[in-house]
This record gives C-alpha cells, structure tokens and sequence, in this order.
C-alpha cells in the first residue's frame, strides 16, 4: 500500500521479501502443504499472496487457486442452505473476501467465473438471506445466544464489498447499507466512545447477563 501510494521502489522491495518469506514458510512450504494442514483464513494474508503471484510469481497460483476453493467450500459453500452462520462471519467474511479477489485476478478466466458465480451465490443466498431486518448478522456462539460482534461484521463487509464491485449486485448493495447503518446505530456509543463493542445483543447462558445495548 505504501508502494502505491508513493512509488517510493523501496516498499516494493520490503513487498516481495515479505510475501517470499511467507510463500516459503512451513505452512505453505511453497506449494507443497495440504490447504487443510495450512493456516486459518483469518491467518493465511490470502491477499498478499495474490499480489505477489501477479507480480511475476506466477507459480504460485496453483496453491492460491485450491486454498481459496476448498476453504471457501468448507467456510462458505457446504453452508449456503444453513438456516444460521456457521461459526460466526470472520473466517468466512475472510473467504467472501478471498473468492471475490480470485474472481477479479487470477489468469484463468475459467476460474474467474467459478469463483465470481460461488461469492454472488453466497453473498446473496446465504449473507443476505440470514441479515437481520436491523441489518444485524447475529450467531450463536458458546456461551452467547444470537449476538454479533462488530468487528467481525466489519471483515464480513469487507468481503460483500468485493462482491458488490465485482458483479454490481442490487441485493449485496443493500445489504451492505443494512450493515452499514447497523454497525453505526448498534454498535458504538455515540457519547464518545473511539471503538467498537465487543459484542452486541444477546445474553450469556451461564448468567443470564445482557449484551443488548452492547
């Protein structure tokens, strides 16, 4: 980012030894660990990669191309038909995000339609289906019945984003505004607070303490 912002070459440079250095560590070993044995989707710095593989590493769009489709199978895909979300939004807002920059870059159009058609699938069916008419997108978590945690929405967003300037989605644009408004009605006090709340409605089962209000 400061490489764009600049064109100071030296960013670049830190750029490329980063994304290198990662390309090479142990979980991803350059190609050569299993996507199920690797990191996370909130761990993984996807986008990175990507840049990088377009920054003449092109063989590194194999391991990108099967990370990104099985763990967006296993995040997102299997659970388009769920009737809630499925651990929450992070890893799988993470996923929006990662198929939707897929669809915009990689150098099989093939693959660019595969992935663009399985984001607006998600992001419509799943994502927009589940909102909250608030805008909220409430789970349940282990000791929390139905609440949302705003900076988990946040990267969420971020992903439907992506889809939204991908494909120009009427559905994904409002559901972005839903959340929007959400995000800034629900989730912050207005009387000076600089951050987000942790979590926002619903009530602890052991205590029965509420997160209503935040």
């Amino acid at each position: 980012i400061n490489y764009y912002r600049t064109g100071d070459s030296r960013f670049l440079t830190y750029a490329r030894k980063v994304a290198d250095s990662w390309w090479k560590a142990p979980f991803i070993t350059e190609g050569h660990t299993e996507v199920t044995s690797s990191l996370a989707p909130r761990n993984i710095s996807m986008n990175g990669l990507m840049l990088r593989a377009l920054d003449g590493r092109h063989e590194m769009w194999p391991w990108i191309r099967k990370y990104v489709r099985e763990l967006f199978d296993t995040w997102v895909g299997q659970r388009v038909t769920y009737p809630g979300f499925y651990y929450g939004v992070r890893d799988p807002g993470y996923m929006m995000l990662f198929a939707a920059n897929l669809a915009r870059v990689h150098p099989d159009q093939k693959v660019r339609a595969e992935f663009r058609q399985k984001a607006l699938n998600a992001a419509v069916n799943y994502y927009a289906r589940l909102q909250s008419p608030d805008g909220g997108f409430y789970f349940e978590l282990d000791n929390l019945d139905r609440t949302t945690q705003p900076f988990q929405v946040g990267l969420l967003t971020e992903g439907l984003i992506a889809v939204h300037r991908l494909t120009g989605d009427e559905t994904v644009k409002k559901a972005i505004l839903k959340s929007t408004e959400h995000q800034y009605l629900r989730c912050f006090n207005p009387r000076g607070w600089r951050g987000m709340y942790y979590f926002v409605g619903g009530k602890t089962k052991d205590k029965g303490e509420s997160c209503e209000k935040g």
